[in-house]
């Protein structure tokens, strides 16, 4: 019996020592406690997670290892023992983590990159108010040219990557989303308006450019134009946390032209050299300019306000082994311009899974539905082959008939019924109720995404680690040891992507007869409709090694082969046969249907690549990359390039001189030196060895529409890089200097052939692409981010100013154009290359060699004639203007330089951002102001600026006419007396400074989000587009294109300014 007591006693003992204690205590770091932070017995699943305030409670085991982790802190672990109190308080220090970049194909560490690459984290890309990511990277990226090209909802901007790369095909770098490259086929069949619109800047946490050959040559021939590698949101382990984020905006029109109003253009009218040039008295209603007032100002009924909101949703999680992030979005955006609305609603699902120890497996897929409502009647130059295309007669632009617009008129009556011009002489419609009658609709679905095997084959450091994990858990250590096996690592991974675009559009024509200047035959009452499909599927496999010799040396090979597919069809038909009241659709046309285009392509590219990394004690790295592309654009013989590029970068503060020397440690943190050389091509010429025919002028017959070239071969970008990358004041202080000198050869340009073969004939053949030229690029980029300040101000807040700053220089030569060519023009080479303007194709841009491309080329405007001496000696009229006899250069539309400045000022929980952006030395054609300046023949049927007012007044007896006035404006006059002509009349200095963006965002603390049980709650205020300091007249001085075709102002859709305020929290 008294062994049985014994015995209970002893296992009640014991069972007292394994029974499960109280543990409770706080997590914190240096500053304040953290929310959420994870506190989990190891090698269970048990846990919890500390409180707003970073209080934790839970039941422990005598024995067990509690483990404490929070994002970006370094995991610790105590030991639970019988000396371990009831309270248990832990701080966690930050993790040191050095800064990954994705290159291509792999990351690096930012400190071992020997190329040209630019990083915008996702806090700089928080800080802009951009529904597109191209928008994001405004000002804040050296070597990064981003400028508006529409102000309209969801269009693209126009990306330049160290100026221009090409004289015919696109200048748009390559964008890779999660390892994809958006589009993939040929662009001028593309069914996306705006590829980049399709992904929401809010699933983006990272975009890296890659400038330099030697960084974009691992992508070969699709990467001359630079590459933009973006990286998408993806889940973590632990408890699911759901976040919003949504805003609301007003967006609003911010300048307008200085029109004569009612009053203005009364007294005009009166004007006795207006009424001898116009050969009438002027309307009984405006003889006496005293009785009226200001009128109707047509640019307030033109623009208005436009409200737009954005909501995002997303969830994440997982395990150590699983982890996912799922994110739904919706944006709506009203332009500020009626019938220019744009909608979106995009999903995202990216996860991943260790399936095995040697085995990840995932997914990124985006989905992605737009809808736009457009405007036809003005120019679109990102409309291509597959869309119904915009109107590029200026003549009847929406906003140019605006401006038009005589001041005694009105949109509509009092009846509701629109006002029509009685004729189609100068105003040629009622250019609201046009917007209102005919707006285009287009409707895209996109899916973007990549699969992935991530194979692990050997990993001798991982199993040897996994030796001392064990051999710690038997032993009850607090930590196991590290493992001292030099890395050697073997991995293969697997991918498949597939970008699917569908479009549809439709334009409806209707029938109305509102006067005798603005109406459309019942008979030609039209429905033009438009449907566009892209597939482009990829599939890539690539194997890496990576291996430390002797912790001293480190190579890191990757060799892989990839694969694309692509194709493209569309067809823009018309529908006829509509009365008033009937139902559009394409069934119910009367009197048939036609084709107006149609278009069937495929094509494909295989590529085999390598890159080769090696570091010695991480001082001398060096890279080698080499790509051979096939594609299917050239004929065989020609389809294969290849494109190499080496690199070599030192780290100087590796260096034991360095280390040693207080001079250099009390100046520098970093010093690495860059220096690379690589190429790499172009293939933008849409399988130019292939014959193509087409209906000849809707006859029934085919013939050929293009002349072929089977000896065409790749466009070639080869580009040398030097550059600095140094760190001061302990890395609170970055700059990286870059110098590049960059050379395309073997242009791919449209060879012009004389008209008897048949290319400006009624046959419209196509001339081939050809290869000739070339054009150089000579630049520097500099890019300062600092730690200004760091202060403390009180126990619960500090002061931080930090402040990021970019310069780009770059200088762009013409150096050949082939044996056959001595000059391109604006209207080479593409139908959307002319500015048809008085119905007249006006040549502006001219490209020569030895001379930056698309420079202005006209006449001198020498001023008016004041005196008949003058105006003898010009053979013109007193009060007319007088131009150089012979055409020179008359201005540049490539600036000098370029520049952002990025402040971000922090006061405890409140954040202010400022960006400003500036552009120097460029010049910008007005051809709007060439329009409504005419104070000609044209100009009597309509409203001109109120600036010609102060025209030539010409006083005198004949033989002794003379203007006395002082002005640069000529006299009224009933025939174009050079009004017309091309000169530096309507050249202005486009230089401008821009603040870009203006926010505000204040974070609540810890404790008021504890009573809302929620997390992260923060709102904000913003402004972009807040205000542009330029001596340009026009709406906006950024005015982008083609190489051969820029700067030029031809009534685009205005930049608005848009006030946001925004929330977002998590819970």
């Amino acid at each position: 019996m008294r062994k049985v007591l014994l015995s209970v006693a002893m296992m009640s003992s014991a069972l007292t020592v394994m029974a499960d204690r109280t543990i409770k205590g706080v997590v914190k770091d240096a500053k304040e406690p953290l929310p959420f932070a994870n506190v989990v017995i190891r090698g269970t699943t048990i846990g919890t997670n500390t409180d707003m305030d970073g209080n934790y409670e839970i039941e422990v085991p005598e024995g067990a290892v509690l483990e404490f982790s929070y994002s970006g802190y370094e995991t610790q672990t105590r030991k639970i023992t019988a000396k371990t109190g009831s309270t248990l308080n832990v701080t966690l220090s930050e993790e040191m983590l050095e800064e990954l970049v994705v290159t291509g194909y792999g990351v690096q560490k930012k400190s071992d990159v020997t190329g040209s690459v630019s990083s915008l984290n996702e806090d700089k890309l928080k800080e802009s108010v951009a529904t597109s990511i191209d928008q994001a990277m405004a000002g804040r990226v050296s070597g990064v040219s981003v400028s508006s090209s529409s102000g309209q909802p969801g269009q693209a901007t126009t990306v330049r990557v160290r100026g221009v790369s090409s004289l015919s095909g696109s200048t748009e770098p390559l964008y890779v989303v999660d390892g994809m490259p958006i589009g993939g086929g040929d662009a001028s069949h593309s069914a996306s308006s705006n590829p980049l619109a399709s992904i929401n800047p809010a699933d983006i946490v990272s975009m890296e450019v890659l400038k330099d050959a030697s960084a974009t040559a691992i992508y070969g021939s699709r990467a001359a134009n630079g590459v933009v590698m973006i990286t998408t949101r993806k889940g973590k382990s632990g408890d699911a946390k759901i976040t919003y984020d949504g805003s609301f905006s007003v967006s609003q029109f911010t300048k307008r032209y200085d029109m004569m109003n009612l009053k203005e253009y009364a007294e005009y009218l009166n004007e006795k050299q207006v009424i001898d040039f116009r050969g009438s008295e002027p309307d009984m209603l405006l003889v006496n300019p005293k009785v009226l007032g200001e009128g109707t100002d047509w640019q307030d009924e033109l623009f208005r306000n436009g409200i737009g909101h954005s909501h995002q949703v997303s969830a994440s999680g997982g395990t150590d082994k699983t982890t996912y992030n799922i994110s739904m979005g919706y944006t709506g955006q009203e332009g500020i311009m009626p019938s220019s609305d744009y909608k979106r609603i995009n999903g995202r699902v990216n996860l991943e899974t260790q399936a095995k120890d040697w085995l990840k497996v995932g997914m990124n897929v985006g989905v992605t539905r737009q809808e736009k409502t457009s405007i036809r009647n003005i120019l679109d130059l990102s409309a291509n082959s597959a869309s119904i295309g915009t109107f590029d007669n200026m003549d009847e632009s929406i906003i140019v008939q605006t401006l038009l617009q005589l001041p005694s008129s009105q949109p509509y009556g009092v009846d509701g019924q629109p006002y029509g011009p009685q004729t189609n002489e100068g105003v040629k419609m009622n250019p609201i109720a046009q917007l209102d009658m005919s707006p285009v609709e287009r409707t895209e679905f996109n899916v973007l995404g990549t699969a992935f095997l991530d194979f692990t084959l050997y990993d001798a450091k991982k199993r040897d680690q996994a030796r001392l994990d064990a051999k710690a858990k038997e032993e009850g250590l607090d930590k196991p040891e590290i493992s001292k096996v030099s890395e050697n690592r073997v991995s293969w991974r697997n991918e498949f992507g597939i970008d699917v675009t569908n479009a549809d559009e439709s334009y409806y024509e209707p029938y109305y007869h509102i006067s005798e200047g603005f109406n459309r035959p019942e008979s030609d009452a039209t429905l033009k409709s438009g449907d566009y499909k892209n597939n482009s599927i990829r599939f890539s496999s690539y194997a890496t090694w990576l291996h430390d010799f002797n912790k001293k040396h480190n190579l890191n090979l990757m060799v892989g082969t990839e694969f694309n597919k692509y194709s493209y069809e569309g067809v823009v038909m018309n529908h006829k046969g509509y009365s008033k009241g009937s139902i559009v659709t394409p069934a119910a046309a009367l009197e048939g249907h036609t084709v107006v285009s149609n278009f069937l392509g495929d094509g494909a590219m295989a590529s085999f690549f390598g890159r080769a990394n090696y570091s010695i004690a991480g001082k001398y790295l060096f890279t080698a990359t080499g790509r051979f592309d096939g594609s299917s654009n050239f004929a065989p013989g020609n389809k294969w390039g290849f494109f190499p590029s080496v690199s070599f970068a030192w780290r100087l503060e590796e260096e034991d001189w360095a280390k040693s020397s207080e001079t250099f440690q009390k100046i520098f943190s970093a010093f690495k030196v860059r220096a690379g050389y690589g190429q790499t091509g172009k293939a933008d010429c849409a399988q130019a060895h292939l014959a193509t025919v087409s209906n000849v002028a809707s006859s029934g017959i085919y013939g050929p529409s293009q002349y072929t070239n089977p000896n065409l071969t790749w466009e070639t970008n080869s580009m040398a890089n030097l550059g600095l990358d140094l760190g001061f004041l302990g890395g609170k202080m970055n700059v990286t200097i870059d110098g590049y000198y960059k050379k395309n050869t073997d242009l791919l340009l449209k060879q012009e052939l004389p008209a008897y073969v048949g290319q400006s004939g009624y046959l419209n053949i196509e001339p081939s692409y050809v290869n000739a030229g070339s054009i150089q690029n000579v630049g520097m980029d500099l890019q300062i981010g600092a730690e200004l300040i760091n202060k403390e101000i009180s126990q619960k807040s500090r002061f931080i100013w930090q402040s990021d700053l970019t310069f780009s220089l770059v200088r762009s030569k013409v150096l050949d154009l082939g044996s056959s060519c001595e000059a391109i023009w604006n209207t080479s080479g593409s139908p959307r290359g002319r500015y048809f303007l008085f119905t007249t194709d006006q040549k502006i841009n001219k490209t020569v060699v030895d001379e930056a491309p698309g420079k202005f080329w006209g006449r001198k405007y020498l001023g008016v004639a004041k005196t008949k001496e003058e105006a003898d000696a010009h053979g013109v009229g007193v009060g007319d203007m007088m131009f150089s006899e012979e055409e020179t250069w008359i201005g540049d539309p490539n600036p000098a330089f370029t520049a952002g400045w990025g402040n971000s000022f922090t006061l405890g929980q409140w954040t202010l951002n400022v960006q400003l952006n500036a552009t120097v030395g460029n010049d910008v054609y007005n051809l709007v102001r060439m329009k409504i300046e005419q104070n000609s023949a044209d100009s009597k049927w309509y409203n001109q600026l109120a600036d010609v007012m102060n025209f030539a007044r010409i006083e005198g007896e004949e033989g002794n006419l003379h203007v006395v006035n002082d002005t640069k404006l000529p006299a009224p006059t009933s025939t174009d007396k050079g009004q017309k002509t091309i000169s530096d009349r309507y050249v202005e200095d486009g230089s401008f400074l821009r603040i870009q963006n203006i926010g505000l965002t204040y974070k609540f603390r810890p404790e008021a989000n504890k009573k809302l049980h929620i997390e992260g709650l923060r709102i904000s205020a913003s402004c972009s587009n807040v205000a542009t300091i330029t001596g340009y007249s026009g709406y906006d001085p950024e005015n982008p294109g083609s190489a051969i075709r820029q700067g030029v102002d031809e009534a685009r859709y205005p930049t608005p300014r848009t006030y946001t305020l925004g929330l977002g929290f998590s819970f």
